[in-house]
C-alpha cells in the first residue's frame, strides 16, 4: 500500500506477453487505494498501478494514475489494458471514474509510454451523471483504443475511439439501450446484492470484433435480471441477444473471453435453481462471436451461494462486489479458461475454476 492509505479494491491485471516492445513480459495491476474514515466527505482516494517482471513473484512500488485530497471527489473503478500492436506495443492504459459531489462525473483515460513508470496528464473522455464501469481496450491490428461504460441516466452502454494513440478521443457512440441498473434506479437485487450495470469487454483479435456483455432489469418493469452480449465488426454494432436460455430468476454479473477459435465463454451469477430467488450458482455459455449458443447454459460451481450470508463490508451486508473475471490462456496442460469469482457456501471467499475450451 502507499503510504497515507488504509485500503484497496477494485483490482483488475494485464500484461505485455511478447519479448519485445516496452517493458516485455511486465504484469500490470491496477486498482484503487482510499481511507474508511468519510466523515468530512469522501476522504483521499488514488488509481495506482503495481508492476513485476517475474511473473508476479515481486512487485515494483505503487505508481499513482493520479490521486486526490478533496473531500468532494472520489476516484473508483480503473480498468488497465496493455497494447499489443506493433508500433505502440507496450503502451499502458488505464480507465476511471472521476465521481464528482456536486458537478458531473468525469471519465477519464491516462497513458504510460514508459512500462507504467509515470502517466501522463488524464484526458477526460465523457461527463455527466451516472457515468460507471468504465472498460478500456486496445485494437491488435491498429493500436486504436477503445473505452466502454454505462451511462445510467441515458440508459445505455456507451464507447469513445481514440484513433491515435489515447491522446484524443471520439465522441461517445451508442452500443445498446436497455434498463440499465444503477444511479437514481435501483440497483439491489433479493438478498442484498448490489448490482448496478457494469459492462466487461474484450478485443476479440481472432474474430476481430469488440464484444460485450452486461446485466440489465428484465423488459417489461420486472425486478429480475438478465445477461447481454453485443459485439462490433467491420459492419457496426450487432443488435443485443441474451446470454441466459432461462429467464426464471436472476441472472446477473457476467464477465468474457474468447479463445483460439475466436468463440467465447460468457461467466454470471445465476439464480435459476433457487425458488426463493436468493443463492446463485455459478453458470457458464459458450456462444460464438456473434452471439449465438454453441449449446446450453452449463452450471461451473459445486454449490450454491447466499449472499445474505456476506456480511464482511460495513454497511453492506450481502454485497459481493461488482464483478468477476474470466481469461484464456495455453497453460502447459492445454488451452484452458479460468474464472474468478465470489463463493458464499458459508463465508465468502474468492474461487477459480478452470474449463477446457469446449
Amino acid at each position: 500500500m502507499p503510504s497515507g492509505y488504509q485500503r484497496s479494491a477494485d483490482p483488475l491485471l494485464s500484461e505485455n506477453p511478447y519479448t519485445n516492445g516496452i517493458a516485455p513480459g511486465r504484469i500490470y495491476l491496477t486498482g484503487i487505494v482510499f481511507n474508511t474514515d468519510t466523515t468530512s466527505g469522501y476522504g483521499p482516494s488514488g488509481v495506482v498501478v503495481w508492476r513485476s517482471d517475474d511473473g508476479g513473484v515481486s512487485w515494483y512500488q505503487p505508481q499513482f494514475v493520479e490521486s486526490t485530497s478533496n473531500p468532494d471527489l472520489f476516484l473508483d473503478k480503473p480498468a488497465i489494458t496493455v497494447s499489443w500492436y506493433s508500433g505502440t506495443r507496450g503502451y499502458v492504459y488505464v480507465a476511471y471514474i472521476r465521481i464528482n459531489r456536486g458537478t458531473p462525473d468525469e471519465l477519464v483515460v491516462a497513458r504510460s509510454t514508459n512500462g507504467g513508470e509515470t502517466f501522463g496528464t488524464p484526458i477526460v473522455v465523457a461527463t455527466g451523471d451516472g457515468i460507471q464501469g468504465p472498460q478500456v481496450l486496445a485494437d491488435y491490428y491498429h493500436g486504436n483504443v477503445y473505452v466502454l461504460w454505462a451511462d445510467r441516466t441515458l440508459e445505455a452502454i456507451q464507447m469513445s475511439t481514440s484513433n491515435d494513440y489515447g491522446q484524443t478521443w471520439t465522441p461517445p457512440e451508442e452500443v445498446a439501450t436497455g434498463d440499465i441498473m444503477g444511479g437514481g434506479k435501483k440497483e439491489w437485487l433479493k438478498g442484498g446484492v448490489r448490482a448496478g450495470t457494469l459492462p466487461m469487454a474484450r478485443f476479440n483479435w481472432i474474430a476481430n470484433r469488440i464484444c460485450v456483455v452486461w446485466h440489465e432489469r428484465e423488459q417489461p418493469g420486472t425486478n429480475l435480471t438478465d445477461v447481454y452480449y453485443t459485439a462490433k465488426g467491420p459492419s457496426g454494432w450487432q443488435a443485443k441477444v441474451m446470454v441466459n436460455d432461462n429467464q426464471v430468476r436472476d441472472q446477473f454479473m457476467p464477465a468474457l473471453d474468447f479463445d483460439v477459435s475466436g468463440r467465447i465463454k460468457v461467466v454470471f451469477y445465476d439464480r435459476r435453481d433457487d425458488a426463493s430467488n436468493f443463492r446463485y450458482h455459478l453458470y457458464t455459455a459458450y456462444i460464438t462471436s456473434n452471439g449465438t449458443l454453441v449449446r446450453a447454459n452449463g452450471r461451473l460451481s459445486t454449490f450454491s451461494s447466499d449472499p445474505r450470508l456476506y456480511t464482511s463490508h460495513t454497511g453492506f451486508a450481502g454485497f459481493i462486489g461488482d464483478y468477476q473475471d474470466i481469461w484464456d490462456h495455453q497453460y502447459s496442460f492445454g488451452e484452458h479458461y479460468i474464472s474468478s469469482w465470489v463463493g458464499i457456501p458459508s463465508v465468502g471467499d474468492i474461487y477459480l475454476t478452470a474449463m477446457s475450451p469446449n
